[in-house]
């Protein structure tokens, strides 16, 4: 069986990302450009397996929640009937 993974994110903090990642929550998002930041953040995830555990848990929560196949179809179709009626 498929094993599904649960894992937190870093991310340049591009248009839309915020939508997808809640910076300290389901992973770090980092300014654009900056390998500092972006070393840092990584750093902490690996340096704290705990948090990074809680953030990727808290991501798979969102992304069922949100963002899976299913959603879409069901908020599309949501979209079309509105419009139809």
């Amino acid at each position: 069986p498929h094993r599904r993974r649960s894992v937190a994110c870093v991310s340049q903090a591009e248009d839309g990302i915020r939508d997808i990642i809640e910076d300290g929550k389901t992973g770090f998002v980092v300014s654009r450009k900056d390998a500092k930041e972006t070393a840092d953040a990584i750093e902490n995830l690996l340096l704290n397996p705990d948090l990074c555990h809680q953030m990727g848990l808290a991501g798979r929560k969102k992304f069922e929640e949100k963002f899976t196949e299913e959603r879409f179809e069901r908020k599309m179709r949501e979209c079309l009937e509105y419009v139809i009626k």
